[in-house]
């Protein structure tokens, strides 16, 4: 193929591998179930300095909804607290402690050292209540389509410049190089409604455990609930998986 169509469509694929990256970085800050690379915009100050995240700790994920962040000195704790609220005020945040006993809670002013047991962070994803529900689907849609016209715009610059050198290529070459890029046009349409429906069922399956909950409450809450398995079972039948029978 003529070299001027593989530069087109190499810095297309690029520019679609960018802004799926784009994407999914955002997708991971819409937070349903918990993920390290959430925490990927959180700025420390420590000792004057400003950090990475991973500079003064370190993340580890107990469960699916809890995200746990160990100060690599115990002097940083509420330096870590400081810039963790800055990026997700929605988490809800427990001082916990390790010693001979096991782990416990400790009070939010208890972040000066002590001579027994290691101080840290757990972090619990907010409830998925309706609201929030609602709030991250209006999110997670609007990133979607953000990203799905420019990758639309980035297919249609690539083939009008594709277009405008075709005077430099054979018509095999041309036709070639039309098919590799709605080849790549394609498989990145593929791959972020790929994305947007896996963050979607899994803003389905937090609600979901949320009304598990919530269900003893009264029969608003079991209608909610059913409501969601709906939503999941449609959910699980487009991805191919089997739906979660209610208990």
């Amino acid at each position: 193929m003529n070299i001027h169509l593989l530069r087109e469509i190499d810095d297309a694929n690029s520019k679609f591998s960018a802004y799926f990256g784009l994407l999914d970085y955002r997708y991971k800050n819409l937070c349903a179930k918990a993920d390290g690379a959430s925490l990927m915009p959180v700025t420390v100050i420590a000792d004057g300095f400003e950090c990475n995240i991973e500079d003064v700790a370190m993340v580890a994920k107990p469960n699916d909804y809890q995200l746990a962040v160990i100060p690599t000195e115990e002097r940083y704790l509420r330096d870590l607290i400081e810039g963790i609220f800055e990026a997700h005020p929605e988490f809800k945040m427990k001082i916990m402690v390790k010693d001979k006993d096991g782990v416990r809670e400790v009070d939010e002013s208890e972040t000066e050292s002590t001579e027994d047991g290691e101080k840290f962070l757990l972090y619990t994803m907010p409830d998925m209540d309706k609201d929030r529900r609602d709030l991250l689907k209006q999110g997670v849609n609007g990133l979607y389509e953000e990203c799905n016209s420019k990758v639309k715009l980035v297919n249609a610059d690539a083939m009008q410049r594709m277009e405008e050198g075709s005077f430099i290529c054979t018509q095999k070459d041309m036709d070639e190089g039309r098919a590799e890029l709605k080849k790549s046009y394609d498989l990145i349409k593929e791959n972020i409604d790929k994305l947007r429906e896996m963050k979607l069922e899994e803003i389905e399956e937090a609600y979901y455990r949320y009304l598990e909950g919530q269900s003893a409450n009264g029969t608003k809450a079991e209608e909610d609930y059913d409501v969601s398995m709906n939503m999941r079972i449609s959910l699980d039948r487009k991805s191919g998986s089997a739906g979660m029978p209610r208990p």
